[in-house]
């Protein structure tokens, strides 16, 4: 009789854009006798993403510590009794973890369990350059070769590993995704053009070219050069108006340039059908700053992304085909406002960028993301190289 393996992985928090992800992971990997204990903390308070809450088989809760040394946060999850019996631990590649390394000292000492890496082999966000960042991303990529094995969000991050000595063998890319099922469904029944009146009317929109920001509200989402991006395209479009779904910090800055122009629309945060019916109103979504998982809304929608080259972009900008599913302009105001207003012109790139979300929504799924991320659980287990 074949025995049953079990698979531990530990989240710092689980944000609820998860649960599916691991409901599904869980009923996958039972197929192939492995048991997922996915073991996961509170959130820092007053910090984003915030945890679940709920009961699931596969899932168990412990308290987090949250710790500043030097300047830096730490963070200890008591989960060391919870690996001791487990096949497989995977852990978020993050230094800050005190966890990570006292499995990684264990495991050079008894051999087991295997270890795991989940992350894409650098911060993509970090724009640190003091002395202890530095000391970190060394220490990053020293442990690089520590793990037995690695699960990367894209093919972004796969290459940046594949640079840096990881064997590609050991390697799963598994295409980061959310669960669109409820968004998609909310696509199923058009607005008919009575409904899309009475919308645009209580909404207050009277334009027809309409952008969107979807999002959280922070500094790298670059809001002040959106904002200053949208003053330009409304000197060659006067149809055109701006909508800002979301919140958080840096949110008080679009209620103040909303206040002073009227067309600009604060909304705050909105959901399922309602926030799907102003992705439908937009013709784009205009987020030039750190673009991650809200390309995914993008290809469901059918709403292209307009966003610029920067370096800090989640690694799910590979998705990104800029011409094909969406559009990324040089990195100046200028050059940004002048592509949005040929996107608005230009019937044909609506067109052509409109069909190339499409086709990469039935590309980028949960369900291949699951199906990725299970096949290399059972290769890790069973084909470690």
């Amino acid at each position: 009789m074949k025995s049953t393996k079990k698979v531990v992985v530990i989240q710092r928090v689980l944000p609820h854009y998860r649960i599916s992800f691991f409901d599904a992971l869980a009923e996958k990997l039972r197929d192939s006798d492995i048991e997922l204990e996915v073991v996961y903390g509170n959130e820092k308070e007053g910090s984003v993403p915030k945890t679940a809450e709920g009961n699931w088989a596969w899932a168990k809760k412990i308290p987090n510590q949250y710790i500043t040394l030097l300047g830096k946060e730490l963070v200890w999850q008591s989960a060391v009794r919870k690996c001791s019996n487990a096949d497989l631990v995977i852990v978020e590649q993050a230094n800050r973890l005190i966890l990570n390394h006292i499995l990684l000292i264990k495991k050079n000492i008894v051999r087991k369990p295997r270890i795991a890496f989940l992350g894409h082999g650098k911060n993509f966000q970090s724009k640190e350059n003091d002395f202890l960042s530095y000391l970190s991303e060394k220490l990053k990529q020293y442990l690089l070769s520590s793990v037995d094995w690695w699960f990367s969000y894209t093919e972004l991050s796969t290459r940046h590993l594949i640079k840096l000595g990881i064997d590609k063998r050991n390697i799963t890319t598994f295409n980061n995704c959310v669960d669109t099922t409820e968004f998609k469904r909310c696509f199923d029944l058009p607005m008919t053009e009575s409904d899309r009146r009475n919308f645009t009317h209580q909404a207050g929109i009277v334009g027809e070219q309409v952008g969107l920001f979807c999002g959280g509200m922070y500094q790298e989402k670059r809001l002040e050069f959106l904002l200053e991006s949208c003053l330009l395209i409304k000197e060659k479009l006067p149809d055109f108006e701006m909508l800002f779904i979301g919140g958080g910090p840096d949110e008080d800055l679009l209620v103040e340039a909303c206040k002073k122009y009227q067309w600009m629309k604060y909304l705050g945060p909105k959901f399922s059908e309602e926030k799907a019916r102003y992705f439908e109103l937009s013709g784009a979504l205009l987020m030039p700053g750190l673009v991650g998982l809200a390309i995914v809304d993008s290809f469901v929608s059918k709403t292209p992304i307009i966003t610029t080259d920067i370096d800090y972009h989640s690694p799910e900008i590979e998705y990104i085909s800029s011409g094909n599913n969406g559009l990324m302009t040089g990195n100046t105001i200028q050059e940004y406002a002048n592509a949005v207003i040929k996107f608005y012109r230009d019937e044909n790139l609506r067109g052509q960028l409109a069909r190339g979300c499409s086709e990469s929504s039935e590309q980028i799924t949960l369900d291949g993301m699951v199906d990725k991320f299970a096949a290399g659980v059972c290769a890790c287990l069973n084909e470690y190289r």
